[in-house]
């Protein structure tokens, strides 16, 4: 079931904000109310809102004063300001805040407030669907075991999966945007026979085996390319093949041994 839309009513008169509130947990919205701005703050600081719905004139704070006020404490609040006393002043203050996406005079028009709190609700459950489909694909990510990471054209690094991380030892700041040459390798330039920038001129997957400390990867890198072909990135793959290495190294060392 989507999850319903929170909305705070910051309103000083005690009527007008129960019959409002009715109006919004009839439509399925979850509805808190605050009769001052020290109370909006005081419910903020514990829940954070979809929609605070605020009286431009409350007891201690104005409406606009208020935001300022709440948009630290929960930055992805937006907010309806509601006057009955409309002014130049007042609306001009509200449109200049990106987080006030209406402006509202008493007495409200339900049907528009109700159509402006469906598109929040909409737009809303949207984000929370993208950050979940977000979270589960990272959690994917992470469980591969071998090190990936996703660089675009320049070789910088978009994405990476905790096997990366641990392997390269770097802050998010350092990786992401950082290219992967200089994270991965250490280095200021791709080294020569890298697999990325073979992998640009031949389109195709390219690899090579390499040394890093005491272990062997291969590291291997597939191209991203749009709908023209163009590649725009790649998968950039690095996996611990340090036993077939030293198995391998073994058998070389006994075929020599038979051969003498």
């Amino acid at each position: 079931m989507a999850e319903a839309c929170g909305i705070l009513i910051v309103e000083d008169d005690a009527d007008q904000a129960s019959s409002l509130r009715d109006v919004l947990l009839a439509q399925g919205y979850e509805v808190d109310m605050a009769g001052d701005g020290a109370g909006a703050v005081a419910m903020c600081a514990s829940k954070a809102f979809d929609l605070a719905l605020i009286d431009i004139k409350l007891p201690d704070f104005g409406g606009v004063e208020l935001v300022e006020r709440l948009a630290e404490l929960t930055p992805r609040t937006e907010y309806v300001i509601i006057t009955g006393r409309p002014s130049l002043e007042s609306a001009v203050a509200s449109v200049g805040h990106k987080q006030i996406v209406s402006y509202e005079t008493k007495p409200l028009d339900l049907g528009r407030l109700t159509s402006l709190l469906s598109q929040v609700a909409q737009r809303r459950e949207a984000e929370r669907t993208a950050e979940a489909s977000v979270r589960t694909w990272q959690v994917t990510f992470d469980a591969v075991k071998d090190t990936v990471c996703i660089i675009d054209s320049e070789c910088r690094i978009v994405q990476y999966n905790e096997a990366m991380r641990r392997l390269v030892d770097r802050s998010p700041e350092e990786m992401v945007g950082g290219p992967c040459y200089g994270v991965v390798h250490g280095a200021a330039r791709p080294f020569d026979d890298c697999p990325v920038e073979r992998m640009k001129e031949s389109h195709c997957r390219e690899t090579l085996v390499l040394p890093r400390g005491d272990r062997w990867f291969e590291v291997s890198a597939d191209p991203l390319v749009d709908e023209s072909g163009r590649v725009t990135g790649a998968v950039h793959i690095m996996r611990d093949v340090t036993e077939w290495k030293e198995a391998e190294e073994a058998v070389r060392k006994e075929r020599d041994l038979a051969q003498k």
